[in-house]
């Protein structure tokens, strides 16, 4: 998996919405349920390294505390994100 450079909070929640739409359209499970969405697909540890690489210098530690949790859903990890930047945990 290549990197997937991104500068600030904002373009790392786009990536990570572009990284679940992708998975969920390149999976296609014929058991899925139709509720199950891009946001349902599990952060696998190979996005998760080429996200984490992406990251800016500044965000990186903060980047792998908040992915480093098992199960981690990409709705999950935007939610995330969004609320650090929120709370101004990390900078955007």
């Amino acid at each position: 998996m290549p990197d997937l450079p991104w500068a600030n909070t904002e373009e790392g929640i786009q990536r990570l919405r572009e990284i679940g739409k992708l998975q969920w359209i390149c999976h296609l499970n014929p058991t899925r349920t139709h509720q199950e969405g891009p946001e349902d697909r599990l952060f696998i540890n190979t996005l998760n390294n080429g996200f984490v690489r992406g990251a800016p210098a500044p965000l990186k530690s903060s980047v792998i505390a908040l992915l480093c949790r098992p199960d981690l859903t990409m709705g999950a990890a935007v939610i995330q994100l969004e609320n650090l930047n929120a709370m101004g945990v990390i900078g955007s």
